[in-house]
């Protein structure tokens, strides 16, 4: 099977026509008229990303973040993310990135993550179509729900605003980092899950009396993964199809007890 059969299938999945103007999605590095030999999957693409390619035999790495997201004048390739990019190149492997157009996409990622969550009776909220609205499992106490979300996600650590007593029924949702969507969002709902939330849209929040919950842009993303490993092994048989082991929080944190992995 050649990448571009493989582009054309995911394109039915999440088609790029969807992705937001400023996103850089599809191909970044490589050649759409290669033989797949192997798939990795992962949310990043590391340097050390690219040599877990080369050590397993995949030629096609499909990342939701895209590698090249700015565009540049200059590609020095003892930095990332240009050595990356020269790695990848070296040893033939093609990289593509499903991004934007897998969070809109009906079935993708916010629906995905939404499944996760067991938030049901899912509607789309515009103009974007990237927040997810539905009903909880169960009404529970805010700090219920976090809690639901760390065990659900293996957030390792979660930031919310709002009363942790306080009773929620329903949800917003947008993986990986929708805060500044806050400003111009009407609809009712009772907390608003996501992550990256910026100080000030916090404080916003706390100030309109909005519940958030920062669920981390990491672990309401890396699902991504799971989602595309469930829709290629329904028409992909015979290529191997693995996760990337190299996907992690960029992030360490420092309590009172020390090092927090």
């Amino acid at each position: 099977m050649r990448i571009s059969s493989l582009v054309e299938l995911l394109e039915g999945y999440f088609p790029s026509k969807l992705a937001l103007e400023s996103d850089n999605p599809g191909l970044q590095v490589g050649n759409f008229n290669n033989e797949i030999k192997g798939i990795l999957l992962s949310l990043d693409v590391y340097l050390s990303t690219v040599g877990e390619a080369k050590e397993k035999n995949c030629n096609l790495i499909i990342s939701h973040h895209p590698l090249l997201f700015f565009s540049t004048k200059k590609i020095n390739t003892s930095i990332y993310p240009y050595n990356a990019v020269q790695k990848s190149i070296q040893n033939d492997i093609t990289l593509y990135a499903i991004h934007t157009n897998a969070d809109i996409a009906d079935g993708g990622l916010n629906d995905y993550l939404c499944k996760i969550l067991g938030i049901n009776r899912v509607k789309k909220i515009p103009p974007d179509n990237l927040i997810r609205y539905g009903n909880l499992p169960r009404p529970m106490k805010l700090i219920e729900l976090c809690e639901h979300i760390r065990k659900k996600l293996h957030v390792p650590h979660i930031k919310y605003v709002g009363e942790g007593g306080e009773y929620v029924k329903d949800a917003a949702v947008c993986s990986g980092s929708c805060g500044d969507m806050l400003w111009n969002l009407n609809e009712e709902f009772d907390v608003f899950i996501t992550g990256d939330i910026k100080h000030h849209i916090a404080i916003y929040a706390k100030e309109r009396g909005i519940k958030l919950i920062d669920a981390t842009h990491f672990s309401t993303e890396v699902i991504f993964k799971d989602l595309l490993d469930e829709i290629l092994k329904k028409h992909i048989g015979n290529i191997p199809i693995l996760k990337s082991k190299h996907d992690s929080l960029p992030w360490k944190y420092f309590t009172k007890g020390g090092n927090v992995e």
